[in-house]
C-alpha cells in the first residue's frame, strides 16, 4: 500500500457570512485559528482511493457532484473512489446553497477559492506517494451528550446522560519505515462549542492540532465526523446548555487529541492483505406530504423570521416542490475487516449503532457529512418524540415538509444492502 496526503489552508482571505446558528448578522470579523481541506491518496495493486476531509459546514451535494466531475476528467479517479466529509465547524463559510439566509448565505469568491485548493491540494498528495503500514483501533471520549431530554414521550432541546450516543474514537495510523505519515481519527459530536464572528474549526481543529504538534509537524492529521445529528458537546449548567468559551474550545479539542495520542502509542492493530474495494449509492427518502398554500400562506404571518422565509421561500417554488430528498451511502473498504461508510446528512446516533451491529467483527469507521449535507437523519422514534432534528430544522434546510416516518426502515434496508456488497 502507499499513501500520499497534503494539507492546505481554506480561511478566507475576505469577510463572509459564517454557517451554523441563527443570525441576521454573522458577517466574520477575522480569524481565530485556520480551516484546513486535508487529502489522503490511497493506492494499492493499481486501485486508488481518495479521501478528502474539511473544517466546512458541510460539502453541498451539487458541488459533491461537480467536484468529482472535475477530479474524474483532471486525476482519473471515480465517483465512488472520493470519499468527502466535512467536519461540520458551525464557525465555518456557508457552503450549503440550499439553506435559509438566516444561516448564512454562500459567497461565490469562497466557493471558486475552496475548489481550487482542493484540485492543489489533490495534485500534491498524488506526488506524494510512498510506502506505507496501516495499524487501527478503537477507543472512547466523554466530549460529546445528547441535546434530546425526553419528557412524557416528548423531546426537548436539553442534556439528557441516558439518550444513547456515539461516543467510540475510531483511530487509523498509517506509518512510513521513516516515521508516523498520517493519523486519522473519527469521532461524533457537532463542532458547535462557539457562536462568534471569528472563523474557527472548533474542538476538531484544535484536536488535530495537539496531534500534529505532539507527533511533528509533518504529520497530517485527519478529522472525520461521525453521525452527530442529535449529539453536541458538553458545556453545561443547571442542567442546560450554556454559551461555549474558547477555553472550552481548547480543552474539548486537547482532551480528543490527547485520547488519539494515547491511542496511537499504545498497542494498535495492524491492518493486513490491503484490498480495496468500493460502492456507492444514491438513493431517495420521502417526505411528508406536501402541504397545501394556505399552510405556507398562514406560516408567513408567524412571527418567526426563520419560518417566514421558508414559508415565502415554498409559495415561489411551489410547483416544483417535491416530497423527496436524495441521500448518499459510500462505502471504501481497505481490508476485509475494515470500512469507511459514509452518509450524506446530519444523520443521527442511533443509525451509527445499527451499521456496527450489522458489521460484526469489523472495524468500521462511520462517517456522516459525507458527499453532501440534505438535513438531518432522525429515526422513526424521534420523529414521534419531535424536537428540532425532525421538526424544526427542516425549515432551515429549505424542505417543504418533514421526513416521513418510513425513512428509518428504507435507509437500513439500503445500509444492509451497501455493507454485504
Amino acid at each position: 500500500m502507499r499513501i500520499g496526503v497534503n494539507k492546505t489552508i481554506i480561511s478566507p482571505e475576505f469577510s463572509v457570512e459564517l454557517s451554523g446558528n441563527i443570525s441576521t448578522d454573522r458577517k466574520s470579523t477575522g480569524i481565530h485559528d485556520n480551516l484546513f481541506l486535508s487529502v489522503m491518496v490511497i493506492e494499492n495493486n493499481e486501485k486508488m482511493v481518495a479521501l478528502v476531509c474539511a473544517d466546512i459546514i458541510g460539502f453541498d451535494l451539487v458541488m459533491v457532484k461537480e467536484f468529482k466531475r472535475s477530479i474524474q476528467s483532471r486525476f482519473g479517479f471515480r465517483e465512488e473512489e472520493i470519499f468527502f466529509n466535512a467536519s461540520h465547524t458551525h464557525s465555518g463559510p456557508q457552503t450549503l446553497t440550499c439553506m435559509l439566509s438566516l444561516v448564512g448565505k454562500p459567497d461565490a469568491s469562497y466557493l471558486a477559492f475552496l475548489r481550487n485548493k482542493l484540485f492543489t491540494a489533490f495534485e500534491n498528495a498524488l506526488n506524494d506517494l510512498e510506502k506505507a503500514e496501516l495499524y487501527s483501533t478503537l477507543t472512547k471520549a466523554n466530549i460529546g451528550i445528547s441535546r434530546r431530554l425526553i419528557s412524557k414521550g416528548k423531546a426537548s432541546f436539553a442534556p439528557n446522560e441516558n439518550y444513547p450516543i456515539d461516543d467510540n474514537v475510531t483511530v487509523l495510523k498509517f506509518c512510513t519505515q521513516k516515521k508516523i505519515k498520517a493519523i486519522l481519527f473519527n469521532y461524533a459530536c457537532h463542532p458547535s462549542v462557539v457562536n462568534t464572528k471569528y472563523v474557527s474549526a472548533d474542538f476538531p481543529g484544535a484536536a488535530k492540532k495537539t496531534v500534529e504538534n505532539h507527533f511533528g509537524h509533518d504529520l497530517v492529521a485527519f478529522f472525520m465526523q461521525g453521525c452527530c445529528g442529535d449529539v453536541r458537546p458538553r458545556t453545561m449548567e443547571n442542567a442546560s446548555f450554556r454559551p461555549g468559551t474558547w477555553n472550552d474550545v481548547n480543552n474539548f479539542g486537547s482532551l480528543l487529541g490527547q485520547i488519539v495520542i494515547d491511542a496511537c502509542e499504545s498497542g494498535m492493530h495492524k491492518v493486513e492483505d490491503i484490498n480495496i474495494l468500493t460502492a456507492i449509492s444514491c438513493i431517495y427518502l420521502p417526505l411528508e406530504e406536501i402541504p397545501a398554500r394556505e399552510y405556507y400562506e398562514a406560516a408567513i404571518q408567524q412571527s418567526s423570521p426563520g419560518k417566514k422565509e421558508w414559508a415565502e421561500k415554498m409559495l415561489k417554488n411551489y410547483n416544483n416542490l417535491v416530497n423527496s430528498r436524495s441521500f448518499i451511502i459510500h462505502r471504501i473498504s481497505l481490508a476485509k475487516n475494515l470500512m469507511f461508510f459514509g452518509m450524506s446528512g446530519e444523520v443521527c446516533s442511533e443509525y451509527a449503532f445499527y451499521i456496527r451491529q450489522s458489521y460484526a467483527g469489523g472495524f468500521i469507521v462511520t462517517a456522516a457529512y459525507t458527499n453532501g449535507t440534505e438535513g438531518y437523519i432522525p429515526t422513526s422514534k424521534m420523529l414521534i418524540e419531535g424536537g428540532y432534528e425532525p421538526d424544526e430544522s427542516y425549515v432551515y434546510f429549505s424542505f417543504p415538509s418533514r421526513y416521513d416516518s418510513s425513512i428509518e426502515k428504507i435507509l437500513k434496508k439500503e445500509i444492509k444492502d451497501i455493507l454485504t456488497l
